[in-house]
C-alpha cells in the first residue's frame, strides 16, 4: 500500500533537492563557460559536457529523493520511492519543456532515468537500513 504521507513529503523534498542541486550545477556550468572560451578543446565538447553533467546531477538528486522518501515511510516500501520518482520526474520534465512543444525522446529519457534513480535510491536506503544482504533477502 502506498503511504501518501511519505509520497508527499518525499516529492516535496525531492523537488527542493533538485532545485538546490541544479543551482549548484548552474554555477559550475557558468564557470565552465567563462573559463572554457580560452581553451578550444573545452569549447568543442562544451555542449555534450553540459548535457551529461546535467543528466548526472539530475539522477543524483532523484536518488537522494528516493532515499529520503524511504525515511519518511515507517514500512520502508520501495513503491513509495517509485511513485515519488514518477511525480518528481513528471514535474521536472514538464517545467523544462517550453509552452507549445511536444515531449520528445530526451524528455522520455529524463523521465525514465529519474524514476529509475529514485527507485534505486529507495531500494538502497531499504537495503542500508536492513543491514546484511542475507537479512534483506530472507525477510
Amino acid at each position: 500500500m502506498i503511504n501518501w504521507k511519505a509520497v508527499i513529503g518525499g516529492a516535496i523534498t525531492t523537488v527542493l533537492m533538485v532545485i538546490i542541486i541544479d543551482l549548484i550545477y548552474v554555477l559550475f556550468a557558468s564557470l565552465l563557460a567563462s573559463y572554457g572560451n580560452g581553451y578550444p578543446w573545452i569549447a568543442a565538447i562544451k555542449d555534450d559536457l553540459w548535457f551529461y553533467s546535467a543528466l548526472s546531477v539530475y539522477c543524483f538528486s532523484m536518488t537522494l529523493g528516493g532515499m529520503v522518501t524511504i525515511y519518511f515511510d515507517d514500512e520502508r516500501k520501495a513503491i513509495n520511492a517509485f511513485v515519488v520518482g514518477i511525480l518528481a520526474s513528471m514535474t521536472s520534465v514538464w517545467s523544462m519543456a517550453p509552452a507549445n512543444t511536444e515531449f520528445n525522446t530526451m524528455s522520455l529519457v529524463f523521465l525514465v532515468l529519474g524514476v529509475a534513480a529514485s527507485t534505486l535510491g529507495g531500494i538502497w536506503a531499504i537495503h542500508k537500513g536492513k543491514g546484511d544482504r542475507a537479512d534483506y533477502l530472507t525477510e
